[in-house]
C-alpha cells in the first residue's frame, strides 16, 4: 500500500480538523507564552506544559471567530436568496449555454 491507498484506509475524524483561525490563535497564544519566558529571562523552552496549555487555550477564540464568520456568511447568503425569491423577474431562468454555441468556428491554416 503506497500513495493514496494508505490515506483511504486511515480513519477520518471531523473533530480533529483545525481551521485557519484556530491555527492562527494557537500560534499567537504560544508565541505569547514563549515571549513571557523571554521577558522574565527564562530559557525559551522552559515550562513546555505552559506552552501546550496556551496553544490549547488558543483554540477557543479561534472557534469563536470561525462561528462569527460562518454566521456572517450564512446571513449574506440568506439575504441574497431572499432577494432572488422576492424579485424573480430580475433573474430569469434560462437554459445553460453549451460550448458549441459560445465558441466560434475555427479553421486551421496549413
Amino acid at each position: 500500500m503506497v500513495g493514496p491507498e494508505i490515506s483511504r484506509r486511515l480513519p477520518y475524524f471531523e473533530g480533529l480538523k483545525i481551521s485557519y483561525y484556530q491555527g492562527v490563535m494557537m500560534a499567537l497564544f504560544t508565541a505569547a507564552s514563549v515571549s513571557h519566558n523571554l521577558v522574565h529571562k527564562k530559557p525559551m523552552h522552559s515550562a513546555p506544559l505552559k506552552h501546550i496549555a496556551a496553544a490549547l487555550l488558543g483554540i477557543y477564540p479561534g472557534t469563536l471567530i470561525d462561528e462569527f464568520h460562518d454566521r456572517r456568511r450564512n446571513l449574506k447568503v440568506l439575504v441574497i436568496e431572499d432577494y432572488i425569491s422576492k424579485h424573480p423577474e430580475d433573474f430569469p431562468c434560462s437554459a445553460p449555454k453549451k460550448y458549441k454555441d459560445i465558441l466560434l468556428s475555427w479553421h486551421p491554416t496549413r
